[in-house]
């Protein structure tokens, strides 16, 4: 608008409610709001200016309810193709994060900085699993992760958020899912995505 860099506004569709929320990076300069996703009452979002705040923030929409809840990045890079961030029903996100001390996998939050952590360490080690892809099916969220350490191949997970929920999803020998770029949707709880084998291409 000539006095803020990119930063976090809302609309209601109306020029009178379309207005600033947070200057997370006062003045003109960015202050890097990029991936969300939302609940029915936050907003769950990743900052990446690197002289502002970064980390995973929330808002309620106003801005002294917009704040950062951990150092945690969202990895949105095109190394990792797809969503990499949302919210299930009950209110938790899931997304891929990485704290520059450890590779990208699979965090949890409630949108509280103590409800902020790893959820599964998909590949153990300092290679991480780069979930992305995610998608909501009614209670839990489909998603592709690389666990073989080829940093190539993909495999289809599901999780309801919770350790014991968060397991692969078996599919034909030699097929690998290519969901990137939009190529997966949902019709009805079927699942629909691009996927390649060596005999069919």
């Amino acid at each position: 608008d000539g006095s803020h860099g990119k930063e976090l506004w809302r609309s209601d569709g109306t020029v009178k409610g379309t207005y600033l929320v947070a200057d997370i990076q006062p003045g003109r300069l960015d202050g890097g709001a990029s991936v969300m996703a939302a609940s029915q009452s936050l907003l769950f979002l990743t900052v990446t200016a690197w002289d502002a705040p970064r980390g995973l923030w929330v808002s309620d929409g106003t801005g002294p309810g917009t704040f950062r809840i951990s150092e945690v990045q969202t990895n949105y890079s095109s190394i990792y193709k797809g969503r990499p961030f949302v919210v299930l029903p009950n209110g938790t996100s899931l997304f891929n994060g990485t704290t520059g001390l450890s590779d990208s996998e699979l965090w949890v939050s409630d949108g509280t900085p103590g409800g902020t952590q790893p959820l599964v360490d998909l590949l153990p080690g300092p290679e991480g699993s780069g979930p992305s892809n995610f998608i909501v099916r009614g209670n839990e969220v489909i998603f592709t992760a690389e666990t073989d350490g080829s940093n190539t191949s993909y495999e289809l997970w599901r999780t309801d958020g919770t350790v014991s929920g968060t397991v692969p999803i078996p599919v034909p020998t030699g097929l690998e899912p290519r969901l990137g770029g939009g190529l997966h949707t949902l019709a009805g709880n079927t699942l629909y995505f691009a996927g390649f084998e060596l005999s069919t291409g």
